[in-house]
């Protein structure tokens, strides 16, 4: 008798432990994870900033001033009656407007011609035996391109009359050699026109005017996109 009421005992406490068993159990659900929404955050390209470095090694900081100014300011001003960029204009206008730090200005590159480069002469014989010494000079990097500018045609042809004109009248110091025509009746014209140019080509590298405004340049195209 005991033995029957024992496994009566067992098979309640099973049927218990199985009723329980079942309550705990999680519940299965097919209900959707609420998907979180991304929150857009507006970019403007306006007031981005960017450092470059120079050539000899100055970190240089510009800023887009956004797409109106830019084009208002930097690059339309720069456009000449033919319809082609006048360096000198745009690279002003970089310095300017994009660049900010540090505070840029033409002497930044004419401080980088070293003082051997800056000074030359030719010596001409004329005709009749007169010797003349013609001293050339560096006339600054603006003068340089505002140089190139005015000779430059609306093909983009740089005309030979203008630019050695410029050379005569900005980088001869000769008082008396004012342009062309004064080599109707002296020698040495050239020559001299040779070492002007072989001195240009020199200043250019020396301040790396073109190769440094041309990363200016790359960031604001980029901003152009």
């Amino acid at each position: 008798m005991a033995e029957q009421t024992n496994e009566t005992e067992v098979k309640e406490m099973a049927e218990v432990a199985a009723t329980e068993t079942k309550k705990e159990a999680p519940k299965k659900t097919t209900r959707k994870r609420k998907e979180t929404k991304k929150t857009v955050i507006p970019t403007s390209k306006a007031s981005k900033a960017e450092t470059i470095e120079f050539d000899d090694g100055t970190k240089v900081t510009l800023v887009f001033p956004g797409t109106v100014m830019a084009q208002q300011r930097v690059y339309d001003p720069a456009l000449s009656q033919q319809g082609q960029t006048m360096d000198s204009v745009l690279f002003q206008n970089f310095m300017d407007l994009v660049i900010t730090d540090p505070d840029m200005d033409w002497s930044y590159f004419d401080e980088k011609v070293p003082e051997n480069h800056k000074n030359d002469t030719v010596e001409v014989t004329d005709d009749d035996g007169t010797k003349h010494v013609y001293r050339l000079t560096f006339p600054g990097v603006l003068t340089m391109l505002q140089m190139r500018d005015q000779a430059t045609d609306a093909f983009g042809r740089v005309l030979g009359m203008e630019y050695n004109t410029g050379i005569l009248q900005n980088i001869v110091e000769n008082k008396d050699v004012h342009g062309l025509e004064y080599f109707d009746h002296h020698n040495g014209y050239a020559e001299i026109i040779s070492k002007g140019n072989d001195m240009l080509y020199q200043w250019a590298l020396d301040t790396n005017i073109y190769m440094d405004m041309q990363k200016v340049s790359d960031f604001m195209d980029q901003m152009f996109r």
